[in-house]
């Protein structure tokens, strides 16, 4: 059987310290035996590499028997796992190939092996720690516990080459290649009397002996028996030692570790000091004497290691308690809590943080120090060579500050300008020689916009390649000069006719300047007390007036503002207006200050014969806008009623299957008018005979608006609830009968008292009103106008709320949509 005892505090299994006679190489008449096997004719090699359970062959002694052994990478069969020990039988195998069962003994083997990664604890937080906490607002680390805190990666140092000092010891596994004129191959244990035996060359005494000098040690006993060959000695698995790892250290204990582990091996295995264990004095004990002193200070912060020792069997490596600590906070490149000595000096502890960062302020710092166990008294440092050179104590507090904001004298532009910054102030400083001119007062957007206008476009992009998001933007007039100061864009309506998406944008590139007022920012030197200091920038930059060539003070800030900033008077704001369809120069124009619409449409050049006046469009964003709002407000209120509905319904009614239907037709209902978007069209309330430009109100116009002038159209339309919804031929005198009969008339599900118009200029002609009273049938109808009828609903209070809204609908030129 064999046995693996793993440590996993250390990531290796232990190796037994007492190995049976057998596996030692010795047999019952006292000789060694070998590991291997050996031929005259061939070599042959058993061992894989890579196989951490090792080969177990026939040893052959000097009689020529064969004697039946395990070295310590034997292989184990039919084993099972325990949590920390593994337990198997040891087979062997003998040269020709069979293979049989040992004695009853129970042999252990050394099966090192790296262990997964663990986590370490999380660090204690000491009572320091939260003192400087309390003062500092910041919970500072110990410096050098980071490098604990990953999970611990360390593993066994086995597979590392040996450096030539390494001295051989009992245990350490002897590889030995002849080949010439024999042919050896021997992987061989050293037993505890530090031999090992050679078949046909005998017993060789090795420990002790540095692993530079094992190929000669073997050569020259070889050559007194064999002529002509070559010889090879390696060290293959190397014997295991048992240290300690005492005092303040995270995982105290005994570790099995690879006779190659030095000091650091030890430290990092065990998981460092604890936090309040030092990293300054780590001692390596041997045999009761203290060997070596190892400060992990000098690794973190120098990456030295001349103090690191390899190990020995029985060391014990002390961590005593941390020594004097002090805080080093605020603007250092390393702020922690370091562990200092007994004549540690302030200098010494910014060397440990790695100095000063860019920002420190090195006028005057604090220490906060702990007197005499009774209170803290602050004092103030210098950092001069005096101040750098005095002695720092244990709980010391030192704070490095960070330089002022605070600029001695500058002037600050900032705002709607080329190069906002800061100016160097000097004595009699004026506004004009931050902003020079007009081209100052470009802003970087503004050119790279032009920039952007300048490069190649496609030809033409077909407009079922264009993104329905695409046709949308195209469609609407995107303007916010009015409250939020992006500019407009003018890029014309989605028309079927029309079979490529527009390419060509003309658009304000950039936020107009408010010529009218910017501002100085002043604080009083003496009260602190904050000011403004208004003036005209159109006399300043256009008239060059001394009156507005304010003189500036040391840290003035100088704010050029934008028409997008806050809301300017409409006659100074610039705007650009789309004229469309049936208007003799359509196209984009600037609108001229205090110009209306009957005025623009004059200067252009006026209309077409063919306008229609009465089925023209006015769309203006800033009414869409307010389309939208009040239509989500309504849709909300009609939301909270359905719920208020619904859950009377729920209380009083039985049917709960048809008030489930009724409740999904309602939301249904909502979400179509939810999906709805307002046009911002505004009724100009034009007359069916409207011709001339005389007819055409003096509205004010605003940037982004579109004006279409539509062709006179040559039919009317009938929809909803009709045996055929379809558009005919207008005729003179065409009334509502005439357009119900030439689509078959309302069908049965149709709801003939609430028909209503819906007219070219987009009003709402309404059944319900009673005027009409029973002549609606004869209301006279238009070209371009459409007659809708809808089906009937069934007469819930909520159903008849969503009825009665088709006309606030069609006065914001939806209705149409409300009804498909």
């Amino acid at each position: 059987m064999a046995c693996t005892f793993a440590l996993p505090s250390l990531g290796q299994s232990t190796l037994p310290s007492d190995q049976s006679d057998n596996q030692n190489g010795s047999n019952s008449s006292g000789n060694s035996t070998s590991g291997s096997s050996y031929d005259s004719g061939s070599s042959n090699d058993p061992y894989s590499s890579g196989n951490t359970s090792g080969i177990n062959q026939n040893g052959i002694n000097q009689n020529g028997s064969n004697q039946n052994r395990t070295n310590l990478n034997g292989t184990s069969s039919d084993s099972f796992n325990l949590p920390d020990i593994t337990w198997g039988d040891t087979t062997t195998s003998t040269q020709n190939g069979s293979s049989g069962r040992t004695s009853d003994q129970q042999t252990p083997t050394t099966n090192l092996r790296p262990l997964q990664p663990q986590v370490p604890p999380p660090p204690v937080i000491t009572d320091f720690q939260r003192m400087v906490q309390a003062s500092t607002g910041q919970m500072l680390p110990i410096f050098g516990q980071n490098l604990f805190e990953s999970p611990s990666t360390f593993s066994p140092v086995s597979n590392i080459p040996v450096t030539p000092e390494y001295v051989i010891a009992p245990g350490d596994e002897v590889i030995v290649r002849i080949w010439g004129s024999i042919s050896i191959t021997q992987r061989i244990i050293v037993d505890r009397a530090g031999d090992i035996f050679l078949p046909r060359v005998g017993t060789l005494h090795v420990a002790g002996l540095r692993y530079s000098e094992l190929e000669s040690h073997l050569k020259s006993s070889v050559d007194r028996v064999f002529r002509n060959y070559e010889l090879s000695a390696q060290l293959g698995q190397l014997h295991a030692i048992q240290i300690f790892v005492l005092g303040a250290a995270k995982r105290p204990g005994a570790y099995t570790v690879s006779s190659l582990s030095t000091l650091v091996n030890a430290i990092f295995a065990s998981g460092g000091p604890s936090s309040e264990g030092s990293m300054r004095r780590i001692e390596l004990r041997r045999e009761s004497k203290t060997v070596s002193s190892f400060d992990l200070y000098d690794l973190i912060i120098n990456g030295h290691t001349n103090n690191d020792s390899r190990l020995l069997p029985g060391d014990v490596l002390y961590i005593p308690p941390a020594g004097p600590r002090v805080a080093l906070s605020g603007s250092v490149k390393v702020p922690a809590i370091y562990e200092a000595t007994d004549t540690s000096t302030l200098q010494q502890v910014l060397e440990y943080a790695g100095g000063f960062n860019t920002t420190a302020s090195l006028q005057v710092g604090t220490l906060e120090r702990i007197q005499d166990h009774r209170e803290r008294v602050v004092t103030n440092l210098s950092f001069t060579s005096a101040g750098l050179s005095i002695p720092v104590r244990d709980g010391d507090l030192i704070r490095i500050r960070t330089v002022s904001r605070r600029y001695s004298a500058g002037i600050t532009l900032r705002g709607n300008v080329e190069t906002p910054g800061r100016f160097a102030w000097h004595e009699g400083m004026r506004l004009h020689e931050i902003i020079p001119d007009r081209a100052s007062l470009l802003t970087p957007d503004y050119w790279q916009r032009r920039t952007k206008e300048s490069l190649p476009t496609p030809f033409f992009t077909p407009m079922d390649q264009v993104s329905a998001g695409d046709r949308t933007a195209s469609s609407a007039v995107q303007s916010s000069s009015n409250t939020s100061g992006t500019s407009t864009r003018l890029t014309g309506r989605e028309n079927v006719s029309r079979p490529l998406a527009p390419l060509n944008v003309v658009q304000i590139p950039a936020a107009e300047i408010n010529w009218n007022y910017a501002v100085i920012e002043r604080t009083d030197a003496t009260t602190l007390k904050h000011e403004l200091i208004p003036f005209h920038l159109g006399r300043l930059v256009f008239d060059h007036n001394d009156a507005d060539d304010l003189e500036l003070l040391p840290n003035d800030t100088v704010t050029i503002f934008s028409q997008a900033d806050f809301q300017v008077p409409i006659l100074d704001r610039t705007k650009y207006v789309r004229l469309e369809g049936e208007v003799v120069n359509a196209g984009i124009y600037s609108v001229e200050k205090g110009e209306t619409l009957r005025h623009l449409l004059i200067r252009v050049g006026g209309l077409t014969p063919n306008a229609y006046l009465y089925a023209s469009q006015l769309k203006r964003e800033s009414t869409r806008f307010q389309q939208q709002s009040r239509l989500e407000e309504y849709l909300s209120k009609l939301q909270i009623e359905q719920e208020h509905s619904a859950t009377n319904r729920a209380l009083s009614s039985s049917n709960q299957s048809a008030d489930a239907l009724l409740r999904t037709t309602q939301q249904n209902v909502l979400n179509r008018i939810r999906d709805l978007r307002a046009s911002g069209r505004v009724l100009l309330s034009f007359k069916p005979s409207s011709s001339n430009l005389a007819d055409v109100p003096d509205i004010p116009l605003e940037d982004g608006d579109v004006f279409t002038v539509a062709n006179r159209p040559a039919i009317i339309s009938i929809i909803g609830s009709v045996y055929s919804q379809n558009s005919v031929l207008y005729v003179p005198g065409a009334n509502v009968k005439y357009a119900l009969r030439m689509a078959g008339g309302p069908d049965r599900n149709s709801d003939r008292k609430h028909t209503f118009i819906i007219r070219a200029d987009g009003t709402v002609t309404s059944k319900d009103n009673r005027s009409w009273g029973d002549n609606f049938n004869s209301v006279k109808l238009y070209p371009g106008d459409t007659v809708v009828v809808p089906e009937q609903l069934y007469p819930t209070p909520i159903l008849q709320q969503l009825t009665s809204i088709a006309s606030i609908f069609g006065q914001i030129g939806i209705a149409a949509a409300v009804v498909r």
